[in-house]
């Protein structure tokens, strides 16, 4: 687990940097409707999150997780 950890937060360090922050005042990035790495890096380093749901069953149930995910990185 803190090896996953660590994975996850290296998008939210890299943007972090100073370099970065200092030159970009919005980064988009679009990720595949998974469970992956690179989502969940994204959710993570994520100040706002835009998700375009469908109103179906699974997909209710992905905003949901997605939600749960990001709600203690807001705080």
């Amino acid at each position: 687990n803190e090896v996953l950890e660590k994975v996850h937060l290296q998008l939210k360090r890299f943007l972090e940097l100073k370099d970065v922050s200092d030159s970009y005042d919005v980064i988009i990035i679009d990720t595949p409707p998974s469970k992956g790495p690179l989502t969940i890096a994204a959710i993570k380093a994520a100040t706002h999150l835009v998700i375009p749901p469908q109103m179906q069953q699974f997909s209710i149930e992905e905003l949901y997780w997605m939600l749960q995910l990001w709600k203690p990185e807001s705080y």
